[in-house]
């Protein structure tokens, strides 16, 4: 079994990247948050990619700007690269 991905043959089980991350905005936006940044992985990962979609969709349709400010790539694809990009916020 595939995770993230497809092969022709082989059962796979995917994320919706994109639902995932626009519930999170769409929980912090009606608790009252309105800076809400993103923590992105590479541009070149699907997954990554479909995160920022869905961050970027859900805070327009609540008619929230997404503020570049508040974004972040991490260098490095574990917890210390995402410790490094949330405390370069």
């Amino acid at each position: 079994v595939l995770i993230n991905r497809s092969l022709a043959g082989c059962g796979n089980v995917c994320v919706d990247d994109a639902r995932g991350a626009a519930i999170t905005v769409q929980h912090l936006l009606a608790s009252g948050r309105r800076r809400i940044g993103l923590l992105a992985g590479s541009q070149i990962s699907h997954s990554s990619r479909e995160r920022a979609r869905g961050y970027a969709e859900a805070m327009s349709a609540a008619g929230e700007d997404p503020d570049s400010a508040l974004t972040r790539r991490c260098d490095s694809p574990d917890i210390d690269g995402g410790y490094r990009a949330a405390v370069s916020l």
